[in-house]
């Protein structure tokens, strides 16, 4: 049951499930033109402001930014690479795919290669309606990558971030492991790397999977006048990276009243 409140009341606060809510209350309170027009107007700014990239940016940025790749990385004898950048593969597709996180198997499979680190612990359950954890189909693609099965240590039982942290310690408190290289994507490394170290971790991490890079910063602040005006419009990438860095900000919140991080 938590699971599914966790992950269904935020959605009531983030920019669609909100526009949704305060157009719906414009009809409800048709009769009344001043309130009608008043929760019509806010579901507009509220879509209009979180759907245009310079603020889109400007919030990825504000969670990105916060834990840059360090160069070099010094070799660590665990990766820990956190779940979420997987889809199943039910019929007819034929293996485990990547989604739009996917750049954390690449990036934990790259530093691998460079010699980064001896083992990868790789931790995810088996969400609502799966077959099989997130864990297992991390396991399949790495080794794809080149990953050897016998460097890979599953856990498959986390179903968020919190239990990413707290079953990860049961395992590598076993081998007298304190000391982690974390992989996740860049906006979610601010909470991750908090509730690993409430955990007892000395945490070095290692984002990927970032939005607000260099190049695409810079040139949105440098367009010529109608580049900008371009980029005030409505689109539908802009309003997801607004709406995962809102989530994330809430994940924050939330975390921390209840003293997870």
């Amino acid at each position: 049951m938590y699971f599914f409140l966790s992950k269904l009341l935020p959605l009531l606060f983030l920019p669609l499930g909100l526009t949704t809510t305060l157009i719906i209350l414009s009809l409800i309170f048709y009769k009344k033109a001043y309130l009608s027009r008043l929760f019509l107007g806010l579901g507009f700014v509220v879509l209009l402001l979180s759907s245009n990239t310079p603020f889109a940016l400007r919030l990825a940025k504000s969670l990105e930014w916060q834990h840059l790749p360090e160069s070099p990385i010094e070799p660590h004898e665990v990766m820990v690479v956190l779940g979420g950048g997987t889809t199943a593969g039910y019929f007819p597709q034929p293996i485990a795919g990547l989604n739009e996180a996917g750049d954390r198997l690449l990036y934990a499979a790259y530093l691998y290669q460079q010699g980064i680190a001896d083992q990868l612990l790789i931790t995810g359950g088996t969400l609502p309606g799966d077959d099989s954890s997130e864990a297992a189909e991390m396991a399949q693609i790495l080794t794809i990558m080149g990953v050897p099965e016998a460097d890979l240590i599953l856990e498959d039982q986390a179903l968020n971030t919190y239990d990413n942290g707290r079953f990860s310690k049961a395992i590598l408190q076993e081998q007298g492991i304190d000391e982690i290289l974390l992989v996740t994507s860049a906006m979610h490394m601010p909470r991750a790397k908090a509730v690993f170290e409430k955990q007892g971790f000395d945490v070095t991490p290692a984002p990927t999977d970032f939005y607000a890079q260099q190049a695409e910063w810079t040139t949105s602040r440098t367009e010529n006048l109608l580049g900008k005006s371009f980029d005030l419009l409505p689109n539908s990438r802009a309003l997801g990276i607004g709406t995962n860095a809102i989530r994330e900000y809430m994940g924050l919140v939330i975390y921390r009243l209840r003293g997870w991080i």
